[in-house]
């Protein structure tokens, strides 16, 4: 039961999320990114009762279907993008509060669960996405969820709980393929959290934990069953085929190269995709483009392991550049497009912002670790595995999304540390 005091701290963080996100929602009405007509064309086809593919004869390999339903529920073909923008925004607001209620409950310290809740709610990047026909929002919010039973199930494990959990985690895969290993992140966490007293014993956990993978892996393994079936290729999804080509192996001789590293990516992904296209129309007599997708990802996915092996240390200096990308980038002009502040003004206040949550996120998990050792190890694992996963040739800002809720609690904690401090120097 929350306090007087915990409820109004509760609607204060909503209020202020719903007024930053549905502020930028009146002032931008640019819903699409990129990477948005691949999920609209097969929602399309869901719409239209041809399942799930390219178009009616092509069955779409290179995205899940997450995503794609929830746009097909909107209808999203025959109407336009706002109403599921406006829920996305709805969604990020719960999640400010969902979170308050994370923080409040793990740390029972307000001032953090405040703060955590404000970061949230004036986060960039998670208004900037919320306004797009993308994945990060729903992908986002579900993970939160994950993370929220995770917690309430590492001290006494349950196998009816770990299978729930692990279905959650399947699903999540089918949101966004970047999640297709955070299952054995979880499972290490169940391995190593503090047990409750009184909990049930080692022989109790390991049989938890072995249910939690299994049922983690009943829906991705069935989606690449189906996608067997429809293309011949086991895959669950084929887009990470060409990354490994385009972004990986591409970056790993791309990073060694004077100059620009991306003009040097351009410039290594047509030096190693054109051999491979060429040997393809070879070995099938047709243009690749007129294969199933899956059958051109696997192509060059045995094209992009030798360059990847070959060049070890280059590709621990891409991740690492990959990891700087995704945690430092801040895509300010997202903001100053909607803004009449002048840009400059926006850039180096972004940036600063950005920097000065690191350190804040650091010390606030040394904090959590002493307090609440689970929690900490579970955003250590999280963070960690989001942020190297997609560290590559093709890191962005964009990929911190999933994060920032996590983020955003270790830094409230080396916030609310520093003003602890302070006020035990001044009042000793």
């Amino acid at each position: 039961m929350l306090s007087r005091t915990d409820r109004v701290g509760l609607i204060a963080v909503v209020l202020l999320s719903a007024a930053t996100h549905f502020t930028y929602l009146a002032c931008s009405s640019d819903y699409y990114f990129p990477d948005s007509a691949t999920y609209m064309a097969p929602a399309k086809m869901l719409s239209e009762g041809h399942g799930f593919g390219e178009d009616a004869e092509t069955p779409e390999t290179m995205r899940t279907p997450g995503y794609p339903l929830l746009l097909a529920a909107f209808d999203l073909v025959t109407l336009n993008p706002f109403p599921v923008v406006l829920t996305q925004h709805l969604l990020a607001c719960l999640l400010a509060a969902a979170l308050y209620l994370l923080a409040l409950r793990e740390t029972g310290n307000r001032r953090i669960a405040v703060v955590a809740s404000i970061i949230l709610a004036l986060d960039t990047l998670t208004i900037h996405y919320a306004n797009k026909v993308l994945t990060e929002n729903l992908f986002t919010v579900v993970l939160f969820g994950i993370v929220l039973l995770a917690l309430r199930l590492a001290p006494r494990p349950s196998a009816a709980g770990f299978v729930i959990l692990g279905l959650l985690s399947g699903s999540l895969v089918m949101i966004r393929p970047v999640a297709i290993a955070y299952a054995a992140v979880l499972a290490l966490f169940f391995a190593v959290a503090a047990p409750a007293t009184h909990a049930p014993g080692p022989a109790s956990r390991i049989k938890a934990i072995a249910a939690f993978l299994a049922a983690a892996l009943l829906i991705p393994v069935g989606w690449g069953l189906r996608n067997q079936r429809e293309t011949g290729v086991f895959t669950i999804a084929s887009i990470a085929g060409t990354n490994m080509l385009l972004h990986r192996a591409a970056g790993v001789l791309a990073i060694a190269d004077a100059g620009d590293f991306t003009n040097n990516l351009r410039r290594r992904q047509a030096q190693l995709e054109g051999p491979v296209r060429g040997a393809i129309r070879k070995a099938k007599g047709v243009d690749p483009d007129e294969l199933p997708h899956a059958v051109v990802a696997q192509w060059y996915s045995r094209a992009a392991g030798p360059v990847i092996l070959a060049h070890p240390g280059a590709y621990v200096l891409l991740a690492a550049r990959g990891v700087a990308c995704n945690l430092f980038e801040t895509e300010w002009d997202a903001l100053a497009v909607v803004s009449r502040v002048p840009p400059v003004l926006i850039k180096w206040a972004m940036r600063a912002l950005t920097l000065t949550l690191f350190p804040a996120a650091i010390a606030g998990l040394i904090v959590l670790w002493r307090r609440n050792r689970n929690l900490a190890t579970l955003i250590v694992l999280t963070c960690a595995y989001y942020l190297l996963i997609s560290a590559g040739g093709e890191s962005q800002a964009r990929f911190r999304v999933p994060i920032v809720p996590f983020y955003a609690l270790a830094a409230a904690a080396g916030f609310d540390r520093f003003v602890e401090r302070r006020a035990r120097l001044h009042h000793p």
